[in-house]
């Protein structure tokens, strides 16, 4: 099922707005897990062919990945900053024949986000290769990539079926990595129930995994996420948050959080969103 869209008001400066509507909007602003001055640093990441741009890119060309990784980091705002110019750049892209099916179905996702009503024609036509895959029964092999598929086609639909996740031993450290993804997103798996309580190893070490960061910083947040789901996350008191607010800002982007501890310029959307999914972003320790 295709749902429209839940608009909500973007800033409270709006002519006419009455007193309730101004308390409403400035209780939505209040509500969202990011700081209203992360919006203005991510339009800075708008190239002039109107896709955004890494934060440690060439200014002069944007991606279409980058792009929905915006949208979907500031989901309520990003039509605020999107523009004219970024909608007519991902329906370019869409009338071409070369974007996989990961791609088109991240393209219809900024294109809802923007709030173009394109996106619903758009994604009537993506549905045979979303079906494909919350029909499936996904290996370790795809977790990854069936995560990313699954999170951008949910914007798409509100009540999207889940697939389900092969049973895997976590019997290496990059099996143990991939137990955090799973059960960071276990809510993306229709036995997401099972998912949460299959790997007691790696759920008991959560707490001291998150006691110990280090790079690459992704993989640690990561498991900031799994600490979250599985009830055993830090508090904004802790070292882990500590340390994760030691991550953040970068050169021009002082609210987003980079990919290393080591590397002053690393700020990075994705881990920017894991921070946030974990529940210890823009924290005060």
């Amino acid at each position: 099922m295709i749902v429209p869209i839940v608009r909500r008001a973007v800033g409270c400066a709006l002519v006419g707005i009455t007193a309730l509507a101004l308390s409403s909007c400035a209780s939505a602003e209040r509500s969202r897990p990011y700081p209203q001055a992360l919006v203005s640093e991510l339009a800075q990441l708008r190239s002039p062919d109107g896709l955004f741009h890494d934060p440690g890119a060439r200014a002069d060309q944007g991606t279409l990945h980058i792009t929905y990784l915006t949208a979907r980091l500031i989901p309520e705002d990003f039509a605020s900053i999107a523009g004219s110019s970024t909608i007519g750049a991902v329906k370019d892209a869409l009338a071409g024949d070369v974007l996989s099916a990961q791609a088109r179905v991240e393209a219809v996702a900024v294109l809802r986000l923007a709030g173009d009503p394109s996106w619903q024609e758009e994604a009537r036509a993506s549905r045979p290769a979303i079906d494909a895959v919350v029909g499936s029964s996904v290996p370790q092999s795809e977790l990854a990539r069936t995560v990313a598929f699954i999170d951008a086609a949910r914007v798409l639909d509100d009540d999207l079926a889940r697939p389900r996740l092969e049973p895997f031993a976590a019997s290496s450290p990059e099996d143990a990595r991939d137990a955090r993804l799973a059960i960071s997103d276990a809510d993306m798996f229709a036995d997401g129930d099972t998912v949460e309580t299959s790997f007691p190893t790696v759920t008991a070490d959560l707490a001291a995994q998150a006691a110990r960061p280090r790079d690459p910083a992704a993989d640690w947040v990561t498991g900031l996420q799994a600490a979250a789901v599985s009830g055993a996350a830090p508090d904004a008191h802790s070292d882990a948050a500590s340390a994760l607010a030691s991550l953040r800002g970068c050169p021009s982007f002082p609210d987003l959080y980079r990919a290393s501890w080591s590397d002053p310029e690393s700020c990075d959307l994705s881990v920017t969103r894991s921070a946030i999914d974990s529940g210890l972003a823009y924290q005060r320790p």
